[in-house]
């Protein structure tokens, strides 16, 4: 069984909107982890709880559709391999989906033309 460790166990959530084209890919389980500015109070650790919700930057207003996941893995700024690194302020980190739904009334918006 792959167990945290103790000190990750503390519960901490994080609401983060996702553009819908980014979101599709989440909502098919297609994609796996996130690209984000580190700007949290409670830095992204291993352990913590992300909800990503669905929003139409054009509209402003959110579908209600949503994922809930547990960051699995966290790679922060700085050098990863020779000759990459990842910016700053900017953290990417894994997860495995924990959760989803769709709020009531919510409707799943259209893809544009050519988009899968």
């Amino acid at each position: 069984m792959n167990m945290m460790p103790r000190e990750t166990l503390a519960y901490v959530h994080h609401d983060l909107k996702t553009h819908a084209e980014h979101f599709g890919s989440l909502w098919d389980r297609n994609r796996f982890h996130e690209i984000r500015r580190d700007d949290r109070a409670e830095a992204y650790a291993v352990g913590h709880v992300v909800r990503l919700l669905e929003f139409l930057p054009d509209s402003q207003r959110y579908t209600g559709r949503w994922v809930r996941v547990i960051i699995t893995h966290v790679t922060p700024s700085g050098p990863v391999a020779p000759m990459v690194s990842i910016p700053s302020p900017l953290v990417v980190f894994s997860f495995r989906e924990i959760g989803r739904g769709m709020e009531p009334g919510a409707t799943r918006p259209r893809r544009a033309e050519g988009q899968a």
